[in-house]
């Protein structure tokens, strides 16, 4: 057995037991309260998708099913929010390339009225450089976020709570 998983066995009278890694058995007292916990949070997960396949956004808990990508692998987000974070990118690297083109200019000029006229509309070579090859398409890059290793999945809700339990109950074999 691993020494860091506990076995849950009934006794004779139907109470539940935990067998821990050093071999002493604990007692769990029936929790009604728990009990409805549990129930409510079954009946939560037949009714909202798992977690895996809700949306990831940070701020707020999404409940939308995530979106699906051209290859069936899912985002991280689902439309709306996937909508919003593109919407927010395209924002950011437009400020980025406005700021980029406005500081990569010549600032050193002979007299104001050149510095009047180095303001004008007219695209220059180096603007003609950062232009996407055709018109009307702009090509960003938006990388991946990053994904959640399924290798250490996080405790669930009910874990969390039984270990606490179980922890706070006094160990009768270190006596």
């Amino acid at each position: 057995m691993d020494p860091n998983q506990f076995r849950v066995v009934l006794d004779e009278d139907g109470h539940k037991l935990v067998q821990l890694p050093t071999g002493g058995r604990v007692a769990v007292p029936y929790d009604p309260l728990y009990e409805a916990e549990r129930a409510a949070a079954e009946a939560a997960r037949a009714v909202d998708p798992p977690d895996e396949l809700r949306c990831k956004y940070k701020s707020t808990r999404c409940m939308n099913l995530r979106a699906k990508k051209r290859n069936g692998e899912l985002h991280n987000f689902c439309q709306f929010h996937r909508e919003r974070a593109n919407e927010n990118q395209r924002k950011s690297e437009h400020r980025k390339r406005s700021n980029k083109q406005g500081t990569s200019r010549p600032q050193s000029r002979r007299g104001s009225q050149t510095d009047n006229q180095s303001h004008n509309l007219e695209p220059n070579d180096s603007d003609e450089e950062n232009l996407p090859v055709s018109p009307g398409t702009a090509h960003i890059h938006i990388p991946e976020p990053l994904q959640a290793s399924d290798s250490h999945p996080e405790p669930t809700y009910d874990e969390l709570k039984e270990t606490a339990l179980l922890l706070s109950f006094p160990d009768r074999d270190r006596e």
